[in-house]
């Protein structure tokens, strides 16, 4: 630019006013019209557009990505979760993940539509309940809890669980309280934070369908199926526990597995000596449920009469399932009982019937409706600790083929022996001979 001096030798500079224009504001317009112009496209994808020339008549456009009211109304996500939890126990019960699954359909026959499902965070060792109803979750978690801690020794510090009434309620937050329990409640609508449990809950239910399908068993067996799932899983490797397993990680001894069958593989149990006469068959068919908790014995299911069996006197035909259409599905409407008097342990204690608790309930037949129990008055039948299942030493005398621990009784006297009425009367009978005798009567 040339300006000439003037005569006063000053130089005179005409320069017209412009109003004032922000070269950042005016840049941001341009990039928000574009932005509105391509359907709301993200910033990163204009400006790679502009600078590499992808389409023409776009201008160069630098500008940060900027929160759109109109983007987060029509696109927003959920925010990443990280891949791996940032918090890992540092001992047996520290952390338990708790979840409830269900309703599940069809119910069982003891009507159980739920299972409660409990994950220790530090060797991922799990137990299951069955429930009838989600409000039972309070119960089952007491009794794992007391069992729990008398085991390993161990208290349950803290629990981490959904937003679900069943875990909400003022009696659990009461008993979370008392017991110095701490809470970590998910956020709504949020599983991932508690992907521990809902993972887990996955591949019980996937383990369940597989095995069911396998041997052709109906759907309403999946509450022995998701026990005997739990029982398979606790003692395989996994990726949460290094060089091991979770039975391994919770229990500090290697789990023995010499004992395991297929579960609903057919099987013949041995019919105990005392039920027999001389020519009735000395075994039955029936089918593999796995193994019997807190026995060193098995649990079988007869589809004829729709009752539970315990016995250690077992043949197992590995890979033949149980013919349901030729040889009969059992009773619908009886089901598989909630304890049926099965056996008696050894001549010595004849008198005294050992009950079999097999966790699904119905009504015993001949029995009163009052000998009948609820199956969740049970402890859990998720978890048997059968790992020296098979003893090398010789049965004991006392030892018979039928296992089955429980603490209450069949009012119905077993085959073979007198009633007590019976017993009473004979009693009173000999009592009034004796003082006859005495007084010259007779």
């Amino acid at each position: 630019m040339k300006v000439k001096k003037s005569q006063n030798h000053l130089y005179i500079i005409k320069l017209q006013v412009i109003p004032p224009v922000c070269v950042l504001s005016k840049m941001d317009e341009t990039a928000w019209l574009w932005h509105a112009r391509l359907g709301h496209l993200n910033f990163e994808a204009i400006r790679k557009m502009s600078k590499e020339g992808l389409a023409k008549g776009i201008p160069k456009v630098e500008h940060k990505s900027q929160v759109c009211e109109a983007c987060l109304v029509g696109k927003q996500k959920q925010l990443p979760f990280p891949p791996q939890a940032k918090f890992r126990a540092n001992q047996p019960l520290e952390l338990i993940h708790a979840d409830l699954c269900g309703p599940i359909s069809p119910s069982t026959p003891a009507g159980n539509r739920y299972f409660l499902l409990l994950v220790d965070d530090f060797s991922t060792y799990m137990w299951i309940h069955m429930l009838k109803s989600k409000y039972q979750a309070l119960d089952a978690f007491k009794i794992f809890k007391q069992a729990a801690e008398l085991e390993c020794g161990f208290k349950v510090k803290a629990i981490r669980t959904n937003r679900g009434g069943e875990f909400t309620s003022t009696k659990f937050k009461q008993v979370c309280s008392e017991d110095g329990i701490r809470r970590f409640l998910t956020a709504p609508y949020t599983p991932q934070q508690n992907g521990v449990v809902e993972r887990r809950n996955q591949t019980i239910l996937g383990t369940t369908r597989s095995i069911l399908k396998a041997m052709k068993l109906p759907q309403w067996t999946w509450g022995e199926g998701a026990r005997h799932a739990v029982y398979i899983l606790n003692r395989t490797p996994t990726k949460a526990v290094e060089k091991g397993t979770p039975y391994e990680a919770y229990k500090s001894w290697k789990p023995n597995l010499e004992h395991l069958k297929v579960f609903g593989c057919l099987a013949h149990v041995k019919v105990p000596t005392v039920k027999l006469t001389k020519l009735e068959d000395k075994s039955e068919k029936m089918v593999n449920l796995g193994t019997e908790p807190i026995s060193k014995a098995y649990r079988l299911y007869n589809p004829k009469t729709g009752k539970i069996h315990v016995s250690r006197d077992v043949r197992f035909e590995k890979h033949k399932p149980w013919n349901w259409e030729e040889e009969g599905k059992g009773k619908e409407d009886q089901g598989m009982t909630e304890f049926v008097v099965e056996d008696f342990q050894g001549t010595q204690n004849a008198q005294t019937p050992i009950i079999s608790t097999s966790g699904i309930n119905t009504k015993v037949p001949n029995s009163p409706p009052s000998s009948t129990r609820d199956s969740s008055d049970f402890r859990s039948i998720a978890e048997p600790d059968a790992e020296n299942f098979h003893n090398n030493s010789p049965p004991s005398a006392s030892s018979h083929e039928h296992t089955c621990p429980s603490s209450c009784y069949d009012d119905t006297p077993p085959q073979g022996f007198r009633s007590m009425s019976n017993v009473m009367t004979r009693t009173q009978v000999k009592i009034d001979m004796h003082w006859a005798i005495r007084s010259g009567t007779l």
